[in-house]
């Protein structure tokens, strides 16, 4: 992990992820890229009239809110790398732009208490970066602080994943020597695995040969309260998903109730990209 892109709208929420994310950077010796998107006044929307700040000034003021918070954060971590960029646009299509262009490995973003993305800057457009995002996303509680990530749940369905897109989660492993916990939660009765699903786990375990990792399968009448209660019995730290189409996570993001328990956001979530399967 070299390159962290974190969005910052300078909202409360925001800033906790920077400084979650600060401190990943500084674990992994990894760059910090901060970059603020914001509207151009011919895209903002008011069935008011009211006088708006010109494009100019808005990334004026927005860079030097974010030179600002890097000045801060240089005095406590002074070796850390950190860039900062302001542009104007949309901010989803922006921030998935930036990732590509800037080549970061991870986007890390704030959420709130019911699991959606900050309102003030993406609103309820939380799944589209996390469904469509070219990197992985790592979704930050308001309420969350940095701690050391010793037991990681992936939460799956037994489908054959391409072992690139997996790599994120082992160096999260690796980075922090922790266990891996590989969670099928089904809402039938555990029945016999079919031959598809048992050569996926098969592949698996191989994929993860060299990690300290468990298979769990778990009947449950709710997915996402199935991973909850896991998460509390087997104190995980972290819960990691493939934002793949049809797969288990994007079964997950279709159901009404999922956006407002969000894992009750326990957790940090890791949602991997699955372009390559």
């Amino acid at each position: 992990m070299k390159k962290i892109l974190v969005p910052i709208d300078f909202s409360k929420i925001s800033l906790n992820a920077m400084n979650y994310a600060i401190r990943l950077a500084n674990q992994s010796n990894a760059r910090v890229q901060l970059l603020h998107v914001c509207l151009a006044p011919g895209l903002i929307s008011t069935n008011t009239t009211i006088a708006l700040p010109s494009a100019d000034q808005l990334l004026r003021e927005g860079l030097a809110g974010l030179e600002k918070l890097k000045r801060r954060t240089l005095k406590r971590y002074p070796d850390l790398k950190i860039d900062c960029e302001c542009i104007s646009g949309f901010p989803i299509e922006e921030i998935q732009n930036h990732a590509e262009k800037k080549k970061a490995d991870l986007i890390v973003m704030g959420t709130q208490g019911a699991g959606y993305l900050s309102e003030r800057f993406f609103g309820s457009t939380a799944t589209s970066i996390i469904g469509s995002s070219p990197v992985p996303v790592l979704a930050i509680d308001q309420k969350m602080r940095y701690r050391a990530i010793k037991r990681i749940v992936f939460a799956c369905d037994f489908v054959e994943t391409q072992p690139q897109v997996l790599k994120p989660l082992k160096d999260m492993a690796k980075l922090f020597g922790a266990e891996i916990f590989i969670l099928n939660v089904v809402l039938a009765p555990i029945v016999s695995p079919t031959m598809e699903e048992t050569l996926a786990a098969y592949k698996l375990d191989r994929s993860f040969k060299n990690l300290h990792h468990t298979f769990f399968y778990l009947h449950h009448e709710n997915i996402v309260q199935g991973i909850n209660d896991f998460i509390s019995e087997y104190k995980m730290d972290m819960v990691v998903m493939i934002a793949r189409h049809h797969s288990f996570f994007s079964r997950l993001l279709m159901e009404p109730h999922t956006k407002q328990m969000a894992f009750h956001a326990k957790v940090p979530l890791l949602a991997l990209e699955a372009s390559n399967n």
